[in-house]
């Protein structure tokens, strides 16, 4: 990830965060990889954890681990 230059560019800000989700990708222990997702159904709310599995930034594919089984 890139910590070390300034971020000067919506772009740049961007690239960092996509390459932040793949360090999360590979790395277990990363920070990143075990996230919340939640969601509102009128005066309902429901949040569940994902893991994230795989990314790839060049197609913005977003690849969590959720089994709708376990709801």
């Amino acid at each position: 990830m890139m910590t070390a230059a300034r971020l000067e560019s919506l772009h740049m800000i961007e690239r960092a965060c996509w390459l932040g989700l793949a360090d999360a990708a590979r790395d277990r222990e990363h920070p990143w990889r075990v996230m919340t997702l939640a969601t509102v159904d009128g005066t309902r709310a429901d949040a569940r954890s994902i893991v994230l599995r795989d990314i790839d930034a060049d197609t913005v594919d977003f690849q969590p681990n959720y089994d709708e089984s376990r709801r």
